[in-house]
């Protein structure tokens, strides 16, 4: 059993023997020795000394009662202090739940220790709630008045009720906001992650710039041949130039010019530096494959013209107003894009 300590001061007197009384004075199974030593333990320094001088017996532990009720058991100083305490209540300037909750406290600590007191408390109502609205923040004031307008009378009790009320709403919004911030933070720390992935992905191998291989003009001044040497060495998928996949796992389209399965900026024709019926062997990505894709380029006619296909596509623009507009299809283009031209 956890015995009461006491701290010395007014406010904790009547709580602190209260609880002496009921656990080690009535207890008929202590001796008046025993009573007096769990009495010192109890003490705080200060107290302590009220009693030093006394020796510890059975008939001393009466007279220590006695000496520590006279000094503390003072109706008048212990009134004086509740109500200043009241009177002390620190000023609220802005909404703040653990301000408001500690002056809650506090105000009803000091009521009910005045009401132990024989003091009438509800009689002291106007005063009470008038000094106290001083100190509370201006929106927990006009709460007050919008709850009680149309009122004449109001108690003490439910003044407090009403800011055990406010706490409780106080509370509540902070453990939303608090979790809210959190969500923010993970969705914010997520973008990022996000944004350097995405920009990961859009790195050209070739320039480290930010933009695909195939848009890169470093690689498009290479010839083909060391396009075809450059994709390699990079592992890059020679029919998108693309990473992460081989080319037979490639679903994009074929060359533009000769329908086989490779770049478009990998493709030979008459005009690069090849022999009359030489080959280039371009082989694909695959380990352990036994196939080889092989572009012969020998006696290949090549088209300078190409036919590409068209849409007619609706436009909405901002003001909601549908317009008809000719698209132009790239069939070997890995991407088609739309811009507004001004």
């Amino acid at each position: 059993m956890s015995l009461p300590t006491f701290d010395g001061t007014y406010e904790q007197w009547p709580t602190f023997f209260s609880t002496f009384l009921a656990l080690v004075d009535k207890n008929h199974n202590l001796s008046n020795v025993h009573k007096f030593f769990y009495l010192q333990s109890a003490l705080d320094a200060n107290s302590k000394k009220i009693i030093e001088s006394l020796e510890v017996n059975e008939v001393n532990y009466s007279r220590a009662i006695k000496l520590l009720k006279g000094r503390f058991d003072n109706s008048r100083l212990a009134t004086r202090h509740h109500a200043r305490a009241i009177f002390n209540l620190k000023q609220i300037e802005k909404e703040s739940s653990s301000k408001l909750r500690n002056l809650t406290d506090c105000l009803k600590q000091h009521l009910e220790a005045l009401k132990a007191l024989k003091y009438e408390t509800e009689t002291w109502c106007p005063l009470i709630i008038e000094w106290v609205l001083t100190r509370l923040d201006s929106v927990t004031v006009r709460e007050w008045e919008e709850k009680t307008i149309h009122k004449k009378e109001y108690k003490t009790k439910e003044f407090i009720a009403f800011l055990e009320d406010k706490c409780n709403m106080l509370e509540g919004v902070r453990v939303l906001d608090s979790v809210t911030k959190e969500s923010e933070k993970s969705i914010k720390k997520g973008k990022g992650v996000a944004h350097i992935t995405n920009q990961s992905k859009l790195s050209c191998p070739v320039c480290k710039k930010e933009h695909k291989v195939y848009f890169c003009d470093s690689f498009k001044n290479l010839s083909v041949q060391s396009r075809v040497a450059e994709a390699r060495k990079l592992k890059l998928c020679l029919n998108c130039l693309n990473t992460n996949h081989l080319v037979r796992d490639c679903r994009s389209s074929m060359c533009r010019y000769c329908g086989n399965k490779h770049h478009s900026l990998l493709h030979y024709n008459s005009s690069d530096s090849l022999n009359k019926g030489e080959t280039v062997e371009v082989k694909s990505d695959e380990k352990n494959s036994a196939t080889n894709s092989i572009v012969t380029c020998a006696n290949q006619k090549t088209t300078p013209e190409v036919l590409l296909s068209t849409a007619e596509v609706h436009i909405v623009h901002k003001y909601g107003r549908l317009h008809t507009a000719c698209a132009l299809l790239d069939n070997g283009s890995t991407l088609n894009f739309c811009y507004v031209q001004p």
